[in-house]
Protein backbone atom coordinates (compact mmCIF):
# COMPACT_ATOMS: atom_id res chain seq x y z
CA UNK A 1 0.00 0.00 0.00
CA UNK A 2 2.87 2.79 1.12
CA UNK A 3 4.80 1.55 -2.33
CA UNK A 4 1.77 2.32 -4.50
CA UNK A 5 1.32 5.69 -3.03
CA UNK A 6 4.84 6.52 -4.13
CA UNK A 7 4.07 4.87 -7.36
CA UNK A 8 0.81 7.04 -7.64
CA UNK A 9 2.85 10.51 -7.63
CA UNK A 10 2.93 12.47 -11.05
CA UNK A 11 6.72 12.13 -10.86
CA UNK A 12 6.47 8.51 -11.29
CA UNK A 13 4.01 8.93 -14.23
CA UNK A 14 6.64 11.19 -16.13
CA UNK A 15 9.54 9.16 -15.72
CA UNK A 16 7.58 5.63 -15.67
CA UNK A 17 4.64 5.61 -17.64
CA UNK A 18 4.94 1.81 -17.89
CA UNK A 19 4.38 1.72 -13.71
CA UNK A 20 0.46 2.07 -14.64
CA UNK A 21 0.31 -1.80 -15.25
CA UNK A 22 1.93 -2.09 -11.84
CA UNK A 23 0.28 0.55 -9.66
CA UNK A 24 -3.13 -0.95 -8.69
CA UNK A 25 -0.92 -3.88 -7.78
CA UNK A 26 -1.10 -5.52 -4.34
CA UNK A 27 0.91 -7.99 -3.05
CA UNK A 28 -1.87 -10.44 -2.10
CA UNK A 29 -2.71 -10.47 -5.45
CA UNK A 30 -0.50 -13.01 -6.16
CA UNK A 31 -1.07 -15.04 -3.39
CA UNK A 32 -4.72 -15.45 -4.26
CA UNK A 33 -4.44 -16.19 -8.17
CA UNK A 34 -1.89 -18.82 -6.79
CA UNK A 35 -4.34 -20.48 -4.52
CA UNK A 36 -5.25 -23.90 -5.31
CA UNK A 37 -8.39 -24.61 -6.83
CA UNK A 38 -11.41 -24.76 -4.01
CA UNK A 39 -12.22 -28.71 -4.05
CA UNK A 40 -14.67 -28.12 -1.17
CA UNK A 41 -17.60 -25.62 -2.64
CA UNK A 42 -19.40 -23.20 -0.50
CA UNK A 43 -23.11 -24.88 -0.44
CA UNK A 44 -24.68 -22.11 1.85
CA UNK A 45 -24.54 -19.81 -0.64
CA UNK A 46 -26.20 -19.73 -4.28
CA UNK A 47 -26.41 -17.31 -6.87
CA UNK A 48 -29.20 -17.05 -9.32
CA UNK A 49 -29.16 -15.13 -12.74
CA UNK A 50 -31.84 -12.60 -13.39
CA UNK A 51 -30.35 -12.00 -16.76
CA UNK A 52 -33.30 -9.58 -18.65
CA UNK A 53 -36.23 -10.47 -16.97
CA UNK A 54 -38.37 -7.97 -15.83
CA UNK A 55 -40.16 -7.07 -12.29
CA UNK A 56 -42.54 -9.81 -12.87
CA UNK A 57 -40.22 -12.53 -13.90
CA UNK A 58 -38.37 -11.62 -11.00
CA UNK A 59 -41.17 -11.59 -8.89
CA UNK A 60 -41.78 -14.91 -10.49
CA UNK A 61 -38.31 -16.37 -9.42
CA UNK A 62 -38.64 -15.01 -5.76
CA UNK A 63 -41.45 -16.37 -5.35
CA UNK A 64 -40.48 -19.90 -6.79
CA UNK A 65 -37.71 -19.64 -4.76
CA UNK A 66 -39.68 -18.90 -1.43
CA UNK A 67 -41.25 -22.26 -1.44
CA UNK A 68 -38.54 -24.32 -0.85
CA UNK A 69 -37.14 -21.69 2.00
CA UNK A 70 -34.00 -20.22 1.54
CA UNK A 71 -32.67 -18.47 5.02
CA UNK A 72 -32.51 -15.29 3.18
CA UNK A 73 -32.71 -14.01 -0.30
CA UNK A 74 -30.70 -10.89 -1.49
CA UNK A 75 -31.69 -8.96 -4.35
CA UNK A 76 -29.24 -6.77 -6.39
CA UNK A 77 -31.58 -4.68 -8.17
CA UNK A 78 -32.56 -0.95 -6.74
CA UNK A 79 -36.31 -0.51 -7.76
CA UNK A 80 -36.51 2.59 -8.56
CA UNK A 81 -36.46 5.54 -11.04
CA UNK A 82 -33.76 8.27 -9.02
CA UNK A 83 -36.90 9.87 -7.47
CA UNK A 84 -39.14 10.50 -10.99
CA UNK A 85 -42.70 9.43 -10.49
CA UNK A 86 -43.99 10.15 -13.85
CA UNK A 87 -44.43 7.53 -16.62
CA UNK A 88 -42.31 9.63 -19.29
CA UNK A 89 -39.08 9.71 -17.01
CA UNK A 90 -39.83 6.20 -15.21
CA UNK A 91 -41.26 4.18 -17.56
CA UNK A 92 -41.38 1.06 -15.19
CA UNK A 93 -44.58 2.61 -13.73
CA UNK A 94 -46.55 1.66 -16.48
CA UNK A 95 -46.07 -2.09 -15.75
CA UNK A 96 -49.01 -2.31 -13.13
CA UNK A 97 -48.94 -6.01 -12.69
CA UNK A 98 -45.15 -6.61 -12.49
CA UNK A 99 -44.85 -4.21 -9.76
CA UNK A 100 -48.19 -5.00 -7.89
CA UNK A 101 -46.62 -9.02 -7.95
CA UNK A 102 -43.16 -7.63 -7.23
CA UNK A 103 -44.31 -6.24 -4.12
CA UNK A 104 -46.69 -8.94 -3.50
CA UNK A 105 -43.79 -11.23 -3.58
CA UNK A 106 -41.19 -9.30 -1.35
CA UNK A 107 -43.90 -8.71 1.28
CA UNK A 108 -44.76 -12.20 1.52
CA UNK A 109 -41.49 -13.86 1.78
CA UNK A 110 -40.74 -11.49 4.54
CA UNK A 111 -36.82 -12.75 3.76
CA UNK A 112 -35.80 -10.57 1.61
CA UNK A 113 -32.72 -7.68 1.24
CA UNK A 114 -33.12 -5.10 -1.32
CA UNK A 115 -29.68 -3.65 -2.46
CA UNK A 116 -29.15 -0.09 -2.28
CA UNK A 117 -26.50 2.69 -3.38
CA UNK A 118 -25.18 5.49 -1.32
CA UNK A 119 -24.27 9.10 -3.02
CA UNK A 120 -22.23 12.00 -2.52
CA UNK A 121 -22.50 15.56 -3.51
CA UNK A 122 -18.75 15.54 -4.52
CA UNK A 123 -16.49 12.33 -5.12
CA UNK A 124 -14.58 12.94 -1.99
CA UNK A 125 -17.07 14.07 0.65
CA UNK A 126 -18.75 12.02 2.59
CA UNK A 127 -21.76 10.13 2.20
CA UNK A 128 -24.89 12.33 1.56
CA UNK A 129 -28.05 10.04 0.97
CA UNK A 130 -28.98 6.37 0.53
CA UNK A 131 -30.70 5.36 -2.47
CA UNK A 132 -33.21 2.50 -1.90
CA UNK A 133 -35.65 0.79 -3.89
CA UNK A 134 -39.19 2.47 -4.13
CA UNK A 135 -41.50 1.98 -0.71
CA UNK A 136 -43.84 -0.33 -2.38
CA UNK A 137 -40.42 -2.18 -2.17
CA UNK A 138 -37.95 -1.19 0.43
CA UNK A 139 -40.99 -1.13 3.65
CA UNK A 140 -41.14 -5.09 3.00
CA UNK A 141 -37.79 -5.81 2.97
CA UNK A 142 -34.28 -4.83 4.34
CA UNK A 143 -31.85 -2.47 2.87
CA UNK A 144 -28.30 -2.54 2.79
CA UNK A 145 -26.16 -0.72 0.46
CA UNK A 146 -23.92 -2.37 -1.85
CA UNK A 147 -21.31 -0.10 -2.63
CA UNK A 148 -17.67 -2.03 -3.50
CA UNK A 149 -14.39 0.19 -2.03
CA UNK A 150 -12.42 0.38 -5.84
CA UNK A 151 -10.39 2.68 -7.61
CA UNK A 152 -12.58 3.58 -9.99
CA UNK A 153 -13.77 7.04 -10.31
CA UNK A 154 -16.76 6.15 -12.87
CA UNK A 155 -18.62 3.61 -13.57
CA UNK A 156 -16.97 2.70 -16.97
CA UNK A 157 -13.40 2.76 -15.86
CA UNK A 158 -11.81 -0.71 -14.65
CA UNK A 159 -13.22 -1.88 -11.51
CA UNK A 160 -10.96 -3.40 -9.14
CA UNK A 161 -12.28 -4.59 -5.47
CA UNK A 162 -10.51 -5.86 -2.72
CA UNK A 163 -12.35 -4.41 0.23
CA UNK A 164 -15.40 -3.27 1.30
CA UNK A 165 -17.10 -1.10 4.38
CA UNK A 166 -19.39 -3.53 6.66
CA UNK A 167 -20.63 -0.11 7.94
CA UNK A 168 -21.41 3.66 7.23
CA UNK A 169 -22.52 6.56 9.00
CA UNK A 170 -25.56 8.76 7.47
CA UNK A 171 -26.85 11.38 9.42
CA UNK A 172 -26.34 9.56 12.87
CA UNK A 173 -27.17 6.27 11.94
CA UNK A 174 -25.32 3.03 10.76
CA UNK A 175 -26.69 1.56 7.60
CA UNK A 176 -25.17 -1.99 7.25
CA UNK A 177 -23.52 -3.23 3.84
CA UNK A 178 -25.65 -5.65 1.58
CA UNK A 179 -23.99 -8.67 2.66
CA UNK A 180 -23.52 -7.83 5.95
CA UNK A 181 -27.57 -7.26 5.89
CA UNK A 182 -28.06 -10.57 4.40
CA UNK A 183 -25.94 -12.26 6.60
CA UNK A 184 -27.31 -10.49 10.06
CA UNK A 185 -30.54 -12.14 8.68
CA UNK A 186 -29.06 -15.98 7.89
CA UNK A 187 -26.82 -15.87 10.78
CA UNK A 188 -27.28 -12.87 13.41
CA UNK A 189 -24.40 -14.04 16.08
CA UNK A 190 -21.84 -14.87 13.56
CA UNK A 191 -22.51 -11.39 11.60
CA UNK A 192 -22.44 -9.77 15.52
CA UNK A 193 -19.05 -11.65 15.68
CA UNK A 194 -17.97 -10.09 12.57
CA UNK A 195 -19.14 -6.56 13.50
CA UNK A 196 -17.25 -6.63 16.80
CA UNK A 197 -14.39 -6.56 14.80
CA UNK A 198 -14.75 -2.99 14.88
CA UNK A 199 -13.03 -2.53 11.21
CA UNK A 200 -14.29 0.41 9.11
CA UNK A 201 -12.28 -1.46 6.37
CA UNK A 202 -12.06 -5.31 5.52
CA UNK A 203 -10.36 -7.35 3.58
CA UNK A 204 -12.21 -9.68 1.90
CA UNK A 205 -11.28 -13.32 1.43
CA UNK A 206 -11.54 -14.61 -1.34
CA UNK A 207 -12.56 -18.15 -2.37
CA UNK A 208 -14.26 -18.31 -5.75
CA UNK A 209 -16.67 -17.57 -8.60
CA UNK A 210 -19.76 -18.91 -10.10
CA UNK A 211 -19.79 -22.62 -10.75
CA UNK A 212 -22.77 -24.33 -13.61
CA UNK A 213 -23.31 -27.44 -13.77
CA UNK A 214 -23.34 -28.35 -17.46
CA UNK A 215 -20.87 -25.13 -18.41
CA UNK A 216 -19.37 -25.30 -21.82
CA UNK A 217 -15.79 -25.12 -19.46
CA UNK A 218 -14.77 -25.47 -16.51
CA UNK A 219 -12.97 -22.38 -14.47
CA UNK A 220 -9.63 -22.66 -12.23
CA UNK A 221 -12.61 -21.00 -8.92
CA UNK A 222 -15.44 -22.04 -8.87
CA UNK A 223 -16.94 -21.92 -5.74
CA UNK A 224 -21.06 -20.81 -5.78
CA UNK A 225 -23.41 -22.58 -7.65
CA UNK A 226 -25.26 -20.80 -10.09
CA UNK A 227 -28.49 -21.06 -11.42
CA UNK A 228 -29.44 -19.51 -15.12
CA UNK A 229 -32.94 -17.65 -14.87
CA UNK A 230 -34.80 -19.91 -17.40
CA UNK A 231 -33.80 -22.87 -15.21
CA UNK A 232 -35.44 -21.62 -12.31
CA UNK A 233 -38.46 -20.29 -14.11
CA UNK A 234 -39.03 -23.48 -15.29
CA UNK A 235 -38.45 -25.89 -12.48
CA UNK A 236 -35.15 -27.18 -13.16
CA UNK A 237 -32.98 -27.38 -10.26
CA UNK A 238 -32.36 -29.10 -7.64
CA UNK A 239 -34.45 -27.73 -4.62
CA UNK A 240 -32.28 -29.03 -1.68
CA UNK A 241 -29.73 -26.40 -3.17
CA UNK A 242 -31.97 -23.34 -1.99
CA UNK A 243 -33.59 -24.66 1.02
CA UNK A 244 -32.25 -23.49 4.43
CA UNK A 245 -29.61 -21.68 2.21
CA UNK A 246 -28.30 -17.94 1.05
CA UNK A 247 -30.11 -17.16 -2.27
CA UNK A 248 -28.90 -13.65 -3.67
CA UNK A 249 -30.57 -12.97 -7.07
CA UNK A 250 -28.46 -10.86 -9.51
CA UNK A 251 -26.84 -10.02 -12.86
CA UNK A 252 -24.44 -12.49 -14.21
CA UNK A 253 -24.94 -11.61 -17.78
CA UNK A 254 -28.07 -11.83 -20.17
CA UNK A 255 -26.96 -15.59 -19.92
CA UNK A 256 -24.21 -17.12 -17.68
CA UNK A 257 -21.02 -16.78 -19.31
CA UNK A 258 -21.89 -14.15 -20.77
CA UNK A 259 -19.10 -11.50 -19.63
CA UNK A 260 -20.72 -8.27 -19.76
CA UNK A 261 -17.35 -6.58 -18.66
CA UNK A 262 -19.06 -3.36 -18.01
CA UNK A 263 -20.58 -5.11 -14.92
CA UNK A 264 -17.92 -7.01 -13.88
CA UNK A 265 -14.81 -6.63 -11.51
CA UNK A 266 -10.82 -7.40 -11.58
CA UNK A 267 -10.85 -9.42 -8.45
CA UNK A 268 -7.56 -10.61 -6.93
CA UNK A 269 -8.55 -14.22 -8.00
CA UNK A 270 -7.32 -12.99 -11.60
CA UNK A 271 -4.93 -15.23 -12.68
CA UNK A 272 -3.42 -12.63 -14.67
CA UNK A 273 -2.12 -11.06 -11.81
CA UNK A 274 -0.19 -8.36 -13.86
CA UNK A 275 -1.65 -6.03 -16.90
CA UNK A 276 -4.95 -7.91 -16.17
CA UNK A 277 -6.76 -7.94 -19.63
CA UNK A 278 -10.42 -8.78 -19.05
CA UNK A 279 -12.40 -8.43 -16.00
CA UNK A 280 -13.28 -11.76 -14.61
CA UNK A 281 -15.79 -11.78 -11.55
CA UNK A 282 -19.71 -10.04 -11.43
CA UNK A 283 -20.62 -7.36 -8.62
CA UNK A 284 -22.84 -9.87 -6.70
CA UNK A 285 -20.24 -12.92 -7.14
CA UNK A 286 -17.90 -10.15 -4.83
CA UNK A 287 -20.90 -10.10 -2.32
CA UNK A 288 -21.56 -13.66 -2.23
CA UNK A 289 -17.73 -13.91 -0.91
CA UNK A 290 -18.52 -11.36 1.54
CA UNK A 291 -20.92 -13.25 2.39
CA UNK A 292 -19.24 -16.45 2.61
CA UNK A 293 -16.36 -14.73 4.23
CA UNK A 294 -18.62 -13.93 7.12
CA UNK A 295 -20.58 -16.95 7.82
CA UNK A 296 -17.54 -19.05 7.81
CA UNK A 297 -15.53 -16.64 9.94
CA UNK A 298 -13.11 -17.18 7.53
CA UNK A 299 -11.39 -12.97 7.99
CA UNK A 300 -8.35 -11.94 6.89
CA UNK A 301 -6.56 -9.51 9.73
CA UNK A 302 -4.06 -6.97 8.68
CA UNK A 303 -1.44 -5.38 10.71
CA UNK A 304 -2.50 -1.74 11.99
CA UNK A 305 -1.12 1.60 10.14
CA UNK A 306 0.25 2.29 13.18
CA UNK A 307 2.37 -0.93 14.26
CA UNK A 308 3.21 -0.99 10.63
CA UNK A 309 5.20 2.31 10.93
CA UNK A 310 6.61 1.37 14.28
CA UNK A 311 7.64 -1.92 13.24
CA UNK A 312 9.38 -0.61 9.95
CA UNK A 313 11.15 2.37 11.80
CA UNK A 314 12.57 -0.04 14.41
CA UNK A 315 14.00 -2.26 11.48
CA UNK A 316 15.43 0.53 9.48
CA UNK A 317 16.90 1.85 12.80
CA UNK A 318 18.60 -1.35 13.80
CA UNK A 319 19.90 -1.50 10.22
CA UNK A 320 21.28 2.12 10.39
CA UNK A 321 23.19 1.47 13.53
CA UNK A 322 24.86 -1.50 11.84
CA UNK A 323 25.94 0.23 9.17
CA UNK A 324 27.57 2.84 11.19
CA UNK A 325 29.08 -0.02 13.05
CA UNK A 326 30.47 -1.57 9.75
CA UNK A 327 31.70 1.36 8.32
CA UNK A 328 33.90 1.64 11.67
CA UNK A 329 35.47 -1.83 11.02
CA UNK A 330 36.61 -0.24 7.52
CA UNK A 331 35.92 -2.92 5.90
CA UNK A 332 36.29 -3.28 2.13
CA UNK A 333 33.01 -4.69 1.63
CA UNK A 334 31.45 -2.00 3.08
CA UNK A 335 29.54 -0.47 -0.23
CA UNK A 336 28.78 -3.87 -1.25
CA UNK A 337 27.17 -4.79 2.53
CA UNK A 338 25.12 -2.12 2.75
CA UNK A 339 23.33 -2.39 -1.00
CA UNK A 340 23.48 -6.75 -0.23
CA UNK A 341 21.81 -6.66 3.20
CA UNK A 342 18.93 -4.47 2.57
CA UNK A 343 18.20 -6.71 -0.45
CA UNK A 344 18.16 -9.86 1.67
CA UNK A 345 15.74 -8.33 3.88
CA UNK A 346 13.58 -7.06 1.44
CA UNK A 347 13.26 -10.56 0.00
CA UNK A 348 12.87 -12.24 3.56
CA UNK A 349 10.36 -9.54 4.08
CA UNK A 350 8.01 -10.77 1.29
CA UNK A 351 8.65 -14.54 1.71
CA UNK A 352 6.92 -13.59 5.04
CA UNK A 353 3.90 -11.78 4.08
CA UNK A 354 3.24 -14.55 1.71
CA UNK A 355 3.38 -17.05 3.79
CA UNK A 356 1.59 -15.59 6.57
CA UNK A 357 -1.02 -14.56 3.77
CA UNK A 358 -1.41 -17.80 2.75
CA UNK A 359 -1.62 -19.64 5.98
CA UNK A 360 -2.80 -17.58 8.49
CA UNK A 361 -4.77 -15.11 6.79
CA UNK A 362 -2.89 -13.03 7.92
CA UNK A 363 -1.31 -9.23 5.59
CA UNK A 364 2.06 -8.09 6.96
CA UNK A 365 2.67 -4.76 5.51
CA UNK A 366 5.68 -3.66 5.98
CA UNK A 367 6.28 -1.80 2.31
CA UNK A 368 6.80 1.24 4.52
CA UNK A 369 10.44 -0.78 5.80
CA UNK A 370 11.14 -1.37 2.40
CA UNK A 371 11.37 1.83 0.71
CA UNK A 372 12.69 3.53 4.04
CA UNK A 373 15.37 0.59 3.50
CA UNK A 374 16.61 1.71 0.38
CA UNK A 375 16.35 4.69 1.33
CA UNK A 376 18.72 4.44 4.36
CA UNK A 377 21.14 1.83 1.97
CA UNK A 378 21.65 4.36 -0.77
CA UNK A 379 22.15 7.48 2.23
CA UNK A 380 24.26 5.44 4.14
CA UNK A 381 26.65 5.00 0.74
CA UNK A 382 26.74 8.20 -0.04
CA UNK A 383 27.61 9.64 3.52
CA UNK A 384 30.19 7.58 3.95
CA UNK A 385 31.71 7.65 0.74
CA UNK A 386 31.64 10.37 -1.71
CA UNK A 387 29.87 13.03 0.46
CA UNK A 388 32.91 12.16 3.21
CA UNK A 389 35.44 12.89 0.75
CA UNK A 390 34.00 15.99 -0.87
CA UNK A 391 33.96 17.57 3.03
CA UNK A 392 37.38 16.69 4.12
CA UNK A 393 38.17 18.68 1.17
CA UNK A 394 36.13 21.42 2.17
CA UNK A 395 37.24 21.21 5.58
CA UNK A 396 40.54 20.19 6.07
CA UNK A 397 41.12 21.79 9.46
CA UNK A 398 38.45 19.42 10.90
CA UNK A 399 39.87 16.25 10.30
CA UNK A 400 41.94 14.45 12.42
Amino acid sequence: MTVNLFMNMWIFHIAFPEQSALSGFEFEDFAFSTRKTNNERDENVVLVNIGQLGRAGIAQQIDILNRYKPKVMGVGVIFNCEGFYDTLNCPQLLDTLGNTLLHESIRNSGRVVLISQMHRKKVDSLVDSVEISDPIFSDFSQNGFGDLLTSAKIQSDAKDCRSFKPIVELNGKEVRAFAVEICRMADSVKTNRFLMRGNKEEVINYKGNISVKGAPFKSESEYFETLEYDDVLHGRFDTTLVRGKVVILGYFGDYLFDNRSEEMFYSPLNRVVLGKSLPDMYGMVVHANIVSMILREDYINRISLFNAWFLSIIIVFLNALFFVWLHKRNTIWYEALTLLIPAIQIVMFAYLRHLLFQHFNYVLDLSAATVLLVSVSLSAGLYFGPLQLVMKKIFPEQQH
